[in-house]
Parts: C-alpha cells; structure tokens; sequence
C-alpha cells in the first residue's frame, strides 16, 4: 500500500464519514494501513467474506502488518471509545467479524508460520488458512487439528472449539493450541499458556471466541500426519430413516476407531430446490473405505 501524504490523508478525513476512526488512527501513526469504503481493496475484503452476513459496511478498514500496530490501535480506539470489530479469515458468522460503522481491524497481512521440529509445534499467524498450513507441513509428514475446507482460517476455529479432522484422536481445534499471543483492551501484549502468568486466560480462550482479547499468533501442535482419506457425498433424501440407524451404528463404534469421522446435514439445495442428505467422510490415518464406514458408503449416491 502507498504512503498517502499529510495533504491526502486531510482530504481524505474530510470527505470520509469515517473521520473520527480514521482520525483516531491517524494520531498513532498508522495513516498507511487504513483502507478506506471507496476503493478496490475495501470491496475486495468485503467481498471476501465467507457469510453474506458478514458483509457489512465498516467506516473504514485497519491493516496492521505485526502485532504492535494491533496493541497500539486497540489501545487508541478504547481510550477513544470507537467501536471496532476484529477479523482474521473471514469465515464466521455475523456479528464476530465485522461492524457497520465502525472501525474493522482486519488481520490478513500477518500470515507467517515456523515448525519447529525439536517441540512438534508451529507458530502460526492469525490469518493462516487450513490449506496453506496443510501444505506447508507436509513435507515433514504433519498436520493440524484445523479445519476440513482449505479455505478456513485457523483462528476463528480454534477461539471457538473448533470440530476438526483429528478431533476423535486429538480433540478440537482448541485443544491443540499450546499458547496464544494476545493483545489485551489496554493495549498489552502477553502469552497465554497452561503454566504460566495468564493460564485463565488461557483456559477462557479454548471456546471464548474473541471476547477477551485478539490472538495474532498461535502455538499449535503438530500431529504426525502422511496420508488422509476422504470425502463427500450428497445421497437421496429417502434415506434418511436408515441414515439415522447408521449414525448410531457410527458413534458406537466409534471407541474402536479414533482416526475416522463423519459429519452428516440434511440440506435443501437452492438452486434445484431439492431436499439431500450430505454426508462428508474422513480417516486421518489414511484408511480407504474404513468399515465404520460399510452402512454409509453402502447408500446410493446422488453425487460425490
């Protein structure tokens, strides 16, 4: 993004309803990663959301690039008493991620990530996405307990619990997490762990969405992971009955079989105004056709 010179920026405040965010900002030094409603770059973020509910109209958009630009606007916009709305992915639901009229600190510039081999963990920031995590730890033959979909991020997921591919042999999302980085409402930055200083805090994030700070970066472990198994399948309604029996059949073998899950949602498609039953299936340890399996795989398929 360009630097925007002192006489642009007044142009800007003076035209933009935003002025007061954009103002509070401004003051701090951080002129150069706002993004304000009339460009490209704000419609693309928008835009950009998973949820058509999410898509609300910012007064303007904060682009941090590490964490002290985050603590230092945090800080400014409560003593300011402006209303902000954090973003990481963009996956969640309305009203997580965005705000109408007030100031939306979108993280999608912090993204590094370090494996560490030695402790079997990866530092990942905020705006990591399933599949670029996957990809990048598959050299080494690991994986995350983050989400099914490549293009889920990993913070709204693992803030909230978070049901991911190894949750029958490792848990949720957020039972991965070894630490998290957080910026506090006065602007500090501290480490959550399970030992340490803010290990309430850490406990409260595993499931507390964004109510008690933001998270730029997070510890996770990694699983051992070479191959996975899976899939999807959208199959007539008129199984539904049998579609129950066989998920009871599912759950109680369950015990003798951690590394397979099922998800299974009964869906009315739109666009053909038909009624389905979608079934999504997965082994993590790389098993074909698993035979906790054998009633689901045994239905007729509309489509996979």
């Amino acid at each position: 993004m360009p630097c925007r010179t002192s006489e642009q920026v007044q142009k800007l405040i003076t035209e933009d309803i935003s002025s007061k965010q954009v103002d509070c900002l401004g003051k701090i030094g951080l002129w150069d990663w706002v993004v304000f409603p009339d460009t490209d770059e704000y419609a693309a973020r928008i835009d950009s959301c998973f949820n058509n509910c999410a898509k609300l109209k910012s007064a303007c958009i904060l682009m941090p690039q590490v964490t002290a630009e985050v603590a230092t606007a945090i800080k400014a916009l409560v003593n300011a008493g402006q209303k902000f709305a954090i973003r990481s992915g963009g996956s969640n639901f309305w009203p997580s991620n965005n705000i109408d009229g007030g100031a939306t600190i979108d993280l999608g510039r912090m993204n590094p990530s370090e494996y560490d081999p030695k402790s079997e963990t990866i530092i990942i920031g905020v705006w990591g996405f399933a599949g670029q995590i996957y990809e990048r730890l598959a050299k080494y033959e690991r994986a995350v307990g983050a989400a099914r979909e490549a293009s889920v991020g990993i913070a709204g997921l693992a803030l909230t619990g978070g049901i991911a591919l190894f949750i029958g042999r490792y848990g949720f999302a957020c039972d991965q997490v070894v630490s998290h980085e957080v910026v506090l409402t006065d602007g500090r930055i501290v480490i959550a762990d399970a030992t340490g200083e803010h290990a309430e805090l850490f406990k409260a994030l595993k499931g507390g969405g964004n109510n008690f700070g933001i998270v730029p970066h997070f510890t996770i472990r990694a699983l051992p992971c070479s191959t996975v198994w899976g899939g999807g399948a959208m199959l007539p309604k008129e199984i539904f009955p049998e579609a129950v029996e066989a998920i009871v059949d599912f759950v109680k073998r369950v015990p003798g079989d951690s590394d397979t899950n099922l998800i299974c949602m009964l869906c009315r498609l739109t666009l053909k105004l038909v009624t389905i039953v979608a079934a999504l299936y997965a082994n993590v340890a790389g098993v074909e056709k698993p035979p906790i399996l054998d009633k689901w795989l045994a239905f007729p398929e509309t489509w996979k």
